[in-house]
This record gives C-alpha cells, structure tokens and sequence, in this order.
C-alpha cells in the first residue's frame, strides 16, 4: 500500500510540474485520427500504448483539463496573473523537492541507512509553515490547531525513527498544498489599473493645440480634450462641446447622459459620441473612482477571513485527537500514541477537500462559468438572500422602443420610418434600437438623400426632399424648432420614468417624439424563478438609477424589495445590514460602483463584458455574458457539497478506528499508516467520481443539451469501433 502510494505521488506530482505539462501539450493520436480526413485517418495504425494513454487522458480531462486554466488566463490582468505565477512556482518547487527526498529515503532504506538521515532537515524545512503555525497558535493565539499536531507528529516520527514515512508525508502535504493553490482565487491586481486610473496619456489643450502628456503631470485647472470613444480621464466641467455619456458603470443611471457646457463629468465614464473640452476638477485617486479604490483598499475582503471546509473542520478536530493521544501516550505507551496522532484525517481532509473542489471547479468551467475561488462553492450552499443590481445586471445596456408619441399627421410607423432612416449609419446604442424596432415591424425605409452630423447633438438628414432633425431636447432649440405644447407632457412622464426620449421633427416642425426604455434581460424572471424553487427566500434590487424604474423593475421580476438612488459606498453597508440580520448574501453586478458590495458579500458574482472593476472583484464569472447560467451555479455548488460531505465521512472514518484500535486493538503506527491509506484513497474515488462520471457520459453522448457536445455522435461510434478492433 505503501509503495502504491509513493509510485502514484511521484506520477501524480511529475504530472503537475510545469516541464511535464509542456509535453502533454502536443496532440494526442486520438485527436489527430479525429481530424484528419477518413482516407488518412484509414492510414494510420494505432497502436495498444496510444489508445489506452488517450483513454487515460479522456477520463482525467474533467479533473485535470486546461479549460478553467484558460479562462483564468483571459480573465484575470497582468499583474494578478505574476502574482500567481511566483506562488505557483514556490510550491511546484517544493513538490519536487519533497519527491526528491522520498527517492532519497527510498534509497537510504535499501542501500545505506546513514543517507537516510539527511532527509530529516528538507522535512523540517518543507513543514516550516506547520511549526510557525504551531507557534502561533500555541504562544499567541492560545489554542490548540492542526499545525500543531503536525508539528507534534513530525517530531515524533523523527524521535521514533520512521524517516522514510516521514518523508512519504511531506511529499503528500506538499502536494495538497499545489491542489489547493489551484483552487483559490490568489490574484490581486492594481486598482488603479483595474479601474482605468493610470492611463497612459491624455490630451492637454495649450494654445488650441492638443499636447499628449502623462496623466500624472496634469493639474487642477488644466483644460483637457475627450473624444468619442474615449474613457474620461479626470472629473471636471465641460468648457465647450456636447456630448453623449454612458456613466451606468460608474453611477447606475440606465440611459446615456447629455454633457454640455458647465456640465460635470467623472473619470472612468464613456464619451460615447461627440467632443467636449473639460476643465479638470480632480485628478487620479482623489476622483469619485479614485475614491472607490481607496474604498475598496480599506474594505475586508470576506475571503480573506474564509477558510474552508476542510480547513475548519480539521482544526476543530484538533483539540480532541491531541488529548486522546496524550491519554495513549500513559496508558498504552508510545506506539498508541503514535498510531492516535496519525489518525491521519486531517492529511486525507487536506488533500481530498481541494481535490474534490478542483473537480467541480473544472465542472463550472465546462459550462461557461469561471469561479475564480473554490470557497464561493461552499458559501452558495448557504445562500438565502440574492441582491442584483439593476443596470447591466438585469436590464441590457442597448435600451428599446418603448412608445411613440405623435404631435401631427404623422402616425407612429412614419416617425419611427424617418427616424430609422436618419440613424441608418449610425453605431450608437440609440440608433441600434430605432433601427431594431423598425426592422422588427418591417417598416420600408425612404432613402437619405444627404446627411449632415452635429457631433454631439443629433443628426440632420434630407429624405424625400424633406428635411428630418432627430436628437435631443437641447438639438431641437438649436434648430429653431417648433415644440408643441403636448411635448412637456411626455418628457416628464419619461423622466420620472427612467426613459430618454429623442425627439423628430420634419420641415422644422416636431413631428413625435420616441421613447426609450432599459431592455429587461430575457432570462431573468425565469432564473429568479428558479432560485426561488431552490430555497432562496429573499431578491433584492439595488440601484443607482431613479426610484420609479427600479420600483417597476422590481415589481416585474417579483422582487422582495429594492433600493433605488443608491451611492456606491452605500451599496456596501446595505450589503453589511443584510449580514447582520442573519442572512447569507450573494451579490451579481457588473458596474464600478458594485466592486465595494462585490468585496462584502459572501458569494460575488459578475458577467464576462461588465467593468474590470467588477470581474477583477468577482469570485465567480458568468462567460455567458448574461444571467442564465446562475441557477447551474447553485446546481453544481449543492452537489459539490454532498460530494465533498461524503468525502470527509471516508476520511474521517479510519481516523476514528485508528483511535479504537489504539486503545482497544494494540494499534502500532504501522496499523494506522494502512488504515489511512484505505481511507484515503476511497475518499479520493468518491471526489474524483462525479469528474469520471461526466467523462463516462460526454463519451456515451449523454450529457446535458445545455452543454456542447465535443464529438458528432457518428464519430464517437466509429471511434469505439476503432477500440474495439
């Protein structure tokens, strides 16, 4: 059992340093038989070895594939990604050196025993944490943790000369400590990088010529120039120029904001057409985003208090296992006490919990969700209380058309006909959505004749020798245009609703008016459905945007509550007064302001396309880029914990006969190092299966409709028959 044991510790832990992956990267006969062309495929001889490392490599894919791994890459910056990589390359050292040392007291057993004694100082130094561990927890904290059972352990086996089995130990402890880096979330980016604060350069306006220059050298009272497309780089006012903002990232609002003079603008928003010249105002971290970064710098992230399953319960085991052993220790003699020591679950526990993890972390990401910390896994089981945000959580950033209003002889298909025909060529959010509701009613549209652009403000268009204005409010006055005095009516209703409105005129004389209103995700009220047939009790919407859209927002969905007009910062304390009363918060957003209430809650999750801010945040990614997802999330987070209780029931089992059969039985430490390893190693089955067993269907065809099939059923017969032969 022992040599069992060591023999798939040194394949297990080759398999996982970075060298080896290399090579296992090139591609393998299967996958080269399946994409060659039949005549070619017919060519080439398989033989036994292939087939069966394929087969290998078919059944560890769930386990042991790259999918999770890539999405990491995508998704997490720079900076986190060295991070990362620095600590993955300590352990994967360790690992190795750990396997080294067990070669090195294999040897030292067989040949010259003398040889065996020189793995007892790297031992000591691989275990360096556990004694720190155990000093802490002894001499400051003042109570007793499984760091000091290790460290007791270790002493033990070096005085009670079981070098070798010490050695095998290390290298097991080192290798949960690769499994577990694998499934936590250890990247921490800048955030001021991750917030768009440390742009390169901006455009200086001196002289009426635009200069770039870092954005470090600018000063208060400096006029800077933003163009469309550009992320505004400073708070400031606007000096001259109109422009078109999308600010829902930074402030929740639901439609893109007119920004004229004298207007104020913030940092991090998005100047979606027009050119304005900004007086800088602030600059950098004392920005309104600036703010949210120190915000967020003073904030507790909950993760860092979060320890998992396995870790706690291994603690609390602590305390129990170190009396009885001292109680072996006087009535039984040395060699119970050893063997009630190694009631090795707490080893089993530290190796098995991140190995069923990584399995269900690798099962997310087969289905397009990217949960960047395993421990969200355990928190979601306990969820009872969901808060969305509103804009671009549960609305889309492209707005609708919601009504057309008419002030003439027109009806409401000619004013969205000359509308559409207006923004035919236009990219905007806007215009997408005349032209879809046009397209959608099949409306023939004139043909344009000339256009003329006001960057900014709207668009003028000749169409059928008319002449068509379409924009804003502040477009029309331009224009001279005529408003008729219904107008008044319709902008106020679609203020205190949420809605923009463009307006139309023909001939200088207004026509109707379109308004447009935020475009409710399609799968949200059948995914709060669902959560709700789950157990979660309680929805909540916070919200930047005005109070009437989010209360008919609210009342659409069937949410309990909602919170409108909302502060960043203050997202966070309601988050925090949640907790208080008990409740176990998931939080889903995808703005800057939701980054702070992301860091408190005790699941945060974001979509793929949100801010930075909010995915570098998140500890899960919906790739779907939408909310469909969510209920596979909590699917698969119920399942992992029943896998991973089942689990820690195999683990703890041999630990508890070890202590029975120390008392009872005349157990050695020989007996407990057997029964450990039945222990371990049906525990490991049981957190491998559910990864074996989505391997098993994928390659019978059987897995859900919801997920992509990797192979044409056709080709999955022909290569069984190819086995088969």
């Amino acid at each position: 059992m022992l040599l069992l044991t060591t023999l798939v510790l040194v394949g297990s832990g080759l398999a996982a340093t970075p060298a080896v992956k290399k090579l296992r990267l090139r591609k393998s006969t299967c996958r080269t038989w399946l994409s060659e062309r039949p005549l070619d495929r017919d060519r080439v001889k398989r033989q036994p070895g292939s087939l069966l490392l394929d087969g290998i490599q078919k059944k560890l894919e769930p386990l042991f594939g790259q999918t999770r791994s890539r999405q990491l890459q995508a998704m997490r910056p720079v900076a986190g990604a060295e991070e990362t990589s620095a600590l993955e390359k300590t352990v994967y050292r360790e690992l190795g050196l750990s396997l080294l040392n067990v070669v090195i007291a294999a040897v030292g057993v067989v040949l010259f025993y003398p040889i065996l004694l020189l793995t007892t100082p790297v031992v000591v130094y691989l275990w360096r944490d556990a004694f720190k561990g155990a000093y802490q927890a002894l001499c400051k904290d003042h109570r007793v943790t499984v760091d000091v059972l290790y460290a007791l352990t270790t002493i033990l086996m070096i005085i009670t000369d079981y070098l070798f089995l010490m050695a095998l130990v290390s290298a097991l402890y080192c290798f949960s400590r690769v499994l577990l880096i694998k499934t936590q979330d250890h990247a921490r980016s800048s955030l001021s990088s991750t917030f768009g604060l440390e742009q390169r350069h901006v455009w200086l306006v001196k002289e009426d010529v635009e200069v770039a220059i870092p954005l470090e050298q600018l000063e208060v009272g400096d006029i800077v120039a933003a163009h469309a497309g550009d992320v505004i780089p400073v708070d400031g006012y606007v000096t001259e120029g109109t422009a078109l903002v999308d600010q829902h990232m930074l402030t929740g609002e639901a439609q893109p904001v007119e920004k004229t003079s004298d207007d104020y603008v913030f940092a991090t928003t998005i100047l979606l057409t027009g050119k304005i010249y900004i007086r800088v105002d602030k600059t950098g971290r004392d920005t309104t985003a600036g703010q949210i970064v120190d915000i967020l710098h003073q904030t507790v992230d909950y993760r860092t208090a979060l320890a998992s399953r396995g870790q706690v319960l291994n603690d609390r085991l602590a305390l129990p296992v170190l009396c009885l052993g001292g109680l072996a220790l006087l009535t039984v003699g040395p060699a119970g006490a050893m063997a009630v020591f190694n009631a090795n679950m707490f080893m089993s526990i530290l190796i098995v919990g991140p190995l069923c993890m990584l399995t269900f972390l690798n099962r997310t990401a087969q289905n397009n969700m990217l949960v960047k910390d395993g421990r969200a896994l355990e928190q979601l089981s306990h969820v009872d209380t969901v808060v969305f945000d509103k804009t671009g959580t549960l609305t889309r950033e492209q707005p609708y058309v919601g009504k057309v209003h008419t002030f003439a002889e027109y009806d409401e298909d000619d004013i969205l006909a000359y509308a559409a025909a207006a923004e035919d060529r236009q990219t905007h959010p806007i215009a997408k959505a005349i032209l879809e509701k046009a397209r959608a009613q099949q409306l023939m549209l004139p043909e344009m004749q000339q256009a003329e652009y006001k960057v900014g403000y709207g668009i003028s268009v000749v169409i059928d020798y008319a002449t068509v204005h379409v924009g804003s409010m502040r477009f029309m006055a331009m224009e001279d245009i005529s408003l008729p005095t219904d107008l008044q009516r319709v902008l106020v209703h679609a203020q205190n609703e949420g809605n923009s409105v463009v307006m139309v005129a023909l001939n200088r004389r207004l026509v109707g008016a379109i308004e447009l209103q935020a475009t409710i995700r399609s799968e949200a009220k059948r995914v709060i459905a669902q959560l709700r047939r789950r157990g979660i009790t309680t929805f909540y919407i916070i919200s930047g945007d005005h109070e009437t859209p989010t209360k008919r927002l609210a009342q659409v969905l069937g949410m309990d509550s909602y919170f409108a007009e909302t502060l960043p910062q203050d997202k966070a304390v309601i988050i925090e007064q949640l907790q208080a009363q008990g409740k176990v918060v998931c939080y889903v957003g995808d703005g800057i302001n939701d980054a702070i209430a992301l860091k408190k809650a005790q699941v945060s999750v974001s979509l793929r396309g949100a801010s930075t801010a909010a995915t570098d945040t998140a500890q899960v990614v919906l790739l779907d880029e939408g909310l469909g997802r969510l209920d596979d999330l909590f699917a698969i987070a119920a399942d992992f914990n029943k896998t991973l209780t089942t689990s820690f029931v195999l683990s703890i089992a041999p630990g508890v006969l070890n202590i029975f059969g120390a008392f009872f039985l005349h157990f050695g430490f020989i007996h407990s190092v057997i029964c450990n390893q039945i222990g371990f190693w049906a525990s490991v089955g049981n957190a491998m299966r559910p990864a074996l067993k989505t391997s098993v269907s994928k390659e019978d065809g059987l897995t859900d409709s919801k997920s992509p099939m990797t192979d044409a059923p056709r080709l999955v017969q022909r290569l069984k028959a190819e086995y088969a032969s």
